[in-house]
């Protein structure tokens, strides 16, 4: 009854009692285990959990809910290992094969979570969490608009789940749909007004359509929201270079290169920006920190081929613009190849 009111201490405060007057009643641990999660004592929780499976090994309700515990504190590995127990215990259990898909998303296994989703899916069609998660693997699989089709399933269901309405406007975005990525992002922040994510999806989008006085706006709120997100510091600062405001432009990308220093766009953005100002020894060294964390990186030896034409270096501009051709050939880049070429046309012509 006390669980029912969600008089979790309370009801704790009774576990404790039962634990005490029959410390091997494995039920009770469970139970305490259980209420402690929903306070959010995930590692207390743990703990509970542990000794109720170490009373009852093939009590598959104590392994699902250690598995769940460990998922909130991103332990995806011992999540794989705890929810590999339940289905060995009860092969259908539909959540087991949910958590253990969530958690190989956390670990980059996504064909193996897609695996699980689908399987989810066969016993719990109108699971809409199941939707959605198959929906972030396969988008992160590149099979956007089957990660589309997972999503407007999960909508059906779930039609004020943010996330879906955010995810499928991220997917959306990535192929090419930017109006209906932004009204997606709209419904989630309808729904969730204080999501970063959202603002920064739409900007995104209003950024790839050149609305970039608008894109600074959900850029900033985003970044209200969020200010150690890079991301959002990078598209911010794109969209201001693009309106010619450079100077503004480099300091949100110093910002983005403070908290994610690998990032090598960003490196290159910050060279452009440089470039545009002049400042083409600064802007060379950020092309150089670019193609030196993404070797294959052939934007950034373009730019820097460009910049050695300005900076009077016409041989190792030569090189860069060699370099950009041939990996834009294998990358099937035709655009960036042309471009390639007729700088080393430029340069032949004048040798």
């Amino acid at each position: 009854m006390r669980t029912q009111l969600g008089l979790h201490k309370e009801a704790i405060s009774d576990c404790d009692k039962a634990i005490e007057l029959a410390p091997d009643n494995a039920g009770a641990w469970l139970h305490r285990g259980i209420l402690k999660g929903q306070l959010g004592l995930h590692k207390e929780a743990i703990s509970d959990c542990d000794k109720a499976i170490e009373l009852a090994s093939d009590n598959a309700s104590a392994w699902l809910h250690r598995g769940a515990a460990k998922g909130l504190l991103r332990q995806h590995k011992g999540v794989i290992a705890d929810y590999d127990e339940v289905l060995r215990l009860q092969p259908e259990n539909a959540e087991a094969l949910l958590g253990r898909g969530i958690a190989r998303t956390g670990l980059g296994q996504y064909e193996e979570a897609v695996a699980d989703f689908d399987e989810a899916l066969r016993l719990a069609p109108d699971h809409a969490g199941a939707w959605f998660n198959r929906g972030i693997a396969k988008g992160n699989l590149g099979r956007h608009k089957e990660a589309i089709a997972d999503y407007d399933e999960a909508l059906r269901l779930a039609p004020d789940h943010a996330g879906a309405w955010l995810q499928r406007g991220i997917a959306k975005g990535n192929l090419g749909r930017h109006e209906e990525a932004i009204a997606d992002c709209d419904e989630a922040l309808r729904l969730a007004p204080d999501h970063a994510g959202a603002w920064r999806t739409c900007g995104v989008a209003k950024v790839r359509l050149g609305r970039y006085g608008d894109a600074i706006a959900d850029l900033d709120e985003a970044l209200r929201l969020a200010p150690d997100d890079a991301g959002a510091w990078l598209q911010r600062g794109i969209a201001k270079q693009q309106l010619g405001r450079h100077g503004e432009a480099i300091a949100d990308y110093d910002e983005a290169l403070r908290l994610a220093p690998d990032h090598a766009g960003a490196w290159r953005t910050r060279g452009i920006a440089k470039a545009q100002l002049g400042e083409h020894k600064e802007a060379a060294a950020d092309f150089d920190e670019a193609i030196r964390q993404t070797p294959d990186y052939a934007r950034a030896w373009l730019n820097r081929g460009l910049t050695r034409v300005c900076l009077g270096q016409h041989e190792e501009a030569m090189a860069d613009a060699q370099q950009a051709l041939s990996l834009a050939q294998q990358q099937g880049n035709a655009e960036l190849a042309e471009m390639a070429q007729g700088l080393l046309t430029d340069l032949e012509g004048t040798a």
